[in-house]
């Protein structure tokens, strides 16, 4: 699914797009009077593809997996914040993941999330980060539904003790 369009000063192009679907599992009792669904929602990698004004085309992957059942999961998926050069992609990961290795552990909103950044530049490098433990939130730090402030500040609201707050990120 192609999420962001973010054009660069020197007329380059990046085009942001994630692995999102959806899967739905139905179960029938055997008189076929009750029926129950689970909706299984998976937002996984980000493709970023460097587009040059004359055509070229560069693809870079940032891996992330993220799963959730029924109504968490169609909040899952990341926000994007950016500037003259730099592109900043922000996700919640699993904090599992922030040793590093081979393993890809999945965020699923029962686990304990970190504020997980990738930065992305017209040079195509490709740069990952974590930047806050969010644990101290509850199950719900839903990144899509926060919005860009300026070049290098989302904001958005996220319950503490059960108590909404403006939560205020700031890449540095």
């Amino acid at each position: 699914m192609l999420n962001r369009i973010i054009p660069f000063d020197n007329n380059d192009v990046l085009l942001l797009a994630e692995y999102y679907f959806v899967h739905v599992e139905t179960t029938t009792s055997r008189n076929s009077i009750i029926s129950h669904s689970t909706w299984y929602y998976n937002a996984e990698n980000i493709y970023a593809f460097f587009v040059s004004p004359n055509g070229d085309c560069k693809i870079k992957v940032v891996e992330k997996k993220q799963h959730s059942t029924n109504n968490d999961g169609v909040n899952l998926s990341y926000n994007t914040v950016w500037d003259k050069d730099n592109v900043y992609v922000l996700y919640v990961d699993n904090i599992k993941n922030k040793k590093g290795g081979k393993k890809k552990y999945n965020y699923d909103n029962r686990n304990k999330g970190v504020l997980a950044c990738v930065k992305l530049n017209k040079n195509e490098d490709v740069k990952k980060f974590y930047m806050n433990d969010l644990s101290e939130y509850n199950q719900d730090f839903y990144l899509r539904k926060f919005r860009r402030f300026n070049e290098k500040v989302v904001i958005g609201i996220a319950y503490k003790n059960r108590k909404q707050q403006l939560v205020k990120i700031a890449i540095n």
